[in-house]
């Protein structure tokens, strides 16, 4: 952690002292100055909007956590059209919906409740250094056949 910090530090160091001495040779206001800062903005603006549509589309925008709504489970059917199980309190209900139109399906007597598979406690990070060992292995191993 502290050499990557200070390669980072010496990364800005090197990259301001080179801003520096070509500060002095580039006018701000030139065009090709002038279309670097608008197309770096240009950039930046589609990628927030990029972003921003993605997770409208996934579905993964940030609710409230507290919210009394859940989306339990979507089936899509089509393009456009599609089934969702909805947790409302301890209610659930079946919406069909398309894109002029939302309607309840069903109203579920008994919770759906998904069954959720528990990994016992650091079996996750276990595995991985398993894997990262076998990997680095391996890596060692290719390196003494070169």
């Amino acid at each position: 952690m502290k050499t990557l910090l200070i390669l980072s530090l010496a990364f800005v160091a090197n990259a301001s002292h080179a801003l520096e001495h070509d500060a002095a040779v580039v006018d701000p206001l030139s065009t090709g100055a002038l279309l670097r800062v608008f197309g770096s903005l240009g950039v930046i603006i589609v990628a927030i909007f990029g972003l921003v549509w993605l997770l409208r589309r996934s579905g993964n925008l940030v609710r409230g956590k507290d919210s009394k709504l859940k989306v339990v489970d979507v089936l899509s059917l089509g393009q456009r059209e599609r089934l969702v199980l909805v947790a409302v309190g301890d209610q659930q209900v079946l919406l069909g919906v398309s894109p002029g139109r939302v309607q309840a399906v069903h109203t579920l007597d008994t919770p759906h409740v998904e069954a959720v598979a528990e990994l016992p406690a650091g079996r996750f990070a276990d595995a991985l250094r398993r894997a990262s060992a076998g990997q680095a292995a391996s890596a060692a191993e290719g390196n003494t056949r070169a």
